[in-house]
């Protein structure tokens, strides 16, 4: 008779059987894995704001070389348009003649030639059809993507700050109010104070003989007719904004906010594309509605452009009188980098 080792077995029955996972076995695990996510998350979530953040800085440099190669090319920096009335009209050239504001003008240099001419050399019907689609029109440059997608988005017709546009060129003949626009997340620095904008005149015959504010006082870079050129730039072109993120309430991003976030990135000077420097930065904020200050929607500061090209980041907590002194293109105390 043959024994058989003690603790071993041999058949069917004596093959091991694996063991389950029990209920609270299972709920543990899980938890687990829901701590180790939750601990991941803002990880991935600050990854992916470093990499918008990025994105925000990139299209301000592009905004910025696109002003340097207007001003290489045309001999002086973007003009800010005939008011908030108008779009661009590209039968209209750069400078003061163009009732189009400082981003019309820089779509030839962001490769939208297309788009800057809308409408070139058509009929009355034709340049208002034009006017509209322009006005409609998003580019990625133009948003921050922290901030909001590069489409269109409400504009309320019923108020005295958000009317519809005179179609530029077309004497007497409005454009349709249009229910939806492009906007920015940009403007351009319309100096260290705001002095009031217009509507610019009802038609191209009434420019002639219009009324126009005059360029004394303003110490930006981007107003009215402006026609600002490097030699303008008495502080350094290094040391005087050109552009930057502007304030928007954070709880009315894809709605009609106040009348600095309220109509086309393409109308001329307003507040909707040029903003001053007479207030500090501020972080966007829900129910707080400011049309005049630059801002954005970042946690550490607002990303900023300057006229040499150079693009960088200010702190919220940026001293007011050297913020101040970035709006001014000629107050002669030019602002050192350290300081921002």
């Amino acid at each position: 008779m043959t024994l058989k080792p003690p603790g071993r077995s041999t058949g069917v029955r004596g093959v091991a059987r694996s063991r389950a996972f029990t209920l609270v076995e299972l709920l543990v695990v899980v938890a687990i894995i829901g701590i180790l996510i939750s601990l991941l998350m803002p990880a991935v979530q600050s990854a992916r704001e470093s990499a918008r953040r990025t994105q925000c800085m990139n299209n301000l440099k592009q905004l910025a070389l696109a002003g340097q190669s207007h001003l290489t090319a045309q001999g002086v920096f973007p003009s800010g348009g005939w008011g908030y009335r108008w779009v661009g009209d590209p039968d209209r050239g750069f400078g003061r003649n163009q009732p189009g504001g400082w981003l019309y003008a820089l779509l030839p240099y962001l490769d939208q030639q297309n788009l800057f001419d809308l409408g070139r050399g058509g009929s009355a019907p034709q340049k208002r059809d034009a006017a509209e689609t322009l006005s409609r029109t998003a580019l990625p440059v133009a948003n921050c993507p922290s901030r909001r997608r590069p489409i269109a988005y409400p504009h309320n017709t019923g108020t005295a700050q958000a009317n519809f546009l005179f179609n530029p060129g077309v004497d007497g003949v409005a454009c349709s109010p249009s229910t939806v626009v492009a906007k920015s997340d940009y403007c351009s620095n319309g100096g260290a104070s705001w002095l009031g904008t217009h509507t610019g005149p009802a038609t191209v015959a009434e420019a002639a003989g219009y009324a126009w504010r005059s360029p004394t006082g303003f110490n930006g870079i981007v107003f009215i007719r402006s026609e600002i050129t490097a030699a303008h730039v008495a502080d350094g072109m290094s040391n005087t904004l050109f552009c930057a993120e502007k304030y928007v309430a954070a709880d009315l991003y894809t709605q009609f906010s106040g009348a600095g976030d309220s109509q086309s990135m393409y109308i001329g000077y307003d507040q909707d594309t040029s903003r001053q420097t007479d207030n500090p930065p501020m972080q966007d904020r829900p129910g707080v509605v400011d049309d005049y200050r630059f801002g954005s929607c970042h946690i550490a500061g607002v990303h900023a452009a300057f006229c040499d090209g150079g693009v960088r980041a200010v702190g919220f907590d940026v001293d007011a009188e050297v913020w101040k002194r970035l709006g001014s293109r000629n107050d002669g105390r030019p602002v050192d980098p350290s300081q921002l």
